[in-house]
């Protein structure tokens, strides 16, 4: 497969994006670049972390060698890992996390060619999918899990949400284009248009 970045790319892409039942539910493989593991450096307050698990994990506490032991970590994995042992900062799991989330994938898409790539899905329904019957990780916040266990309410796909609001803010058009869906709770099999 032939990846065009840039304008080409988005141009290319958004055509094949323009179908408005069109779904990407896994970011992985041609995909992998919507993803928080997706090694690309980006800076934000003249600080370099290596992908946004990075930066997210970081953010976690206030100590600065909390933040610098995450933010130096090799890999996303690592990042994660490391961001769990920090002191979280007051009010994280209420509302902060939210806030870094958005900023740190505004800071991503500063870069032409994924900026490029995230413009090219167009309008396409994004979904952090975060499990099937073959792997799961069950997240029901930033994603949404199908597995038999989770497949009765579907999850609040915060990633994905938050992935379509930068998108629609590059556009310059409105953010609402899937809020129906995500709060419904539609699955991909309800939008085939049969």
């Amino acid at each position: 497969m032939t990846v065009l970045s840039g304008a080409a790319g988005a141009r290319v892409m958004s055509e094949a994006y323009a179908d408005p039942t069109m779904l990407i539910d896994r970011f992985e493989g041609p995909h992998g670049w919507l993803s928080n593991f997706h090694q690309h450096p980006l800076v934000l307050g003249g600080v370099r972390f290596g992908s946004v698990e990075h930066l997210f994990n970081a953010s976690k506490s206030l100590d600065r060698d909390e933040r610098e032991h995450v933010r130096a970590a090799p890999t996303p994995a690592e990042a994660k890992r490391r961001g769990r042992r920090v002191t979280l900062r007051p009010r994280w799991d209420e509302q902060v996390r939210f806030d870094v989330m958005r900023m740190a994938l505004r800071a991503k898409f500063e870069d032409p060619d994924l900026r490029g790539l995230l413009l090219g899905t167009g309008d396409a329904l994004l979904i952090e999918g975060t499990g099937d019957a073959k792997r799961a990780w069950h997240d029901q916040v930033w994603g949404q899990c199908s597995c038999d266990e989770h497949r009765a309410w579907p999850g609040r796909n915060e990633l994905g949400r938050a992935l379509m609001g930068v998108r629609a803010d590059l556009a310059g058009h409105p953010a609402d284009r899937w809020t129906r869906v995500m709060v419904t709770g539609h699955r991909p099999q309800h939008l085939d248009p049969e």
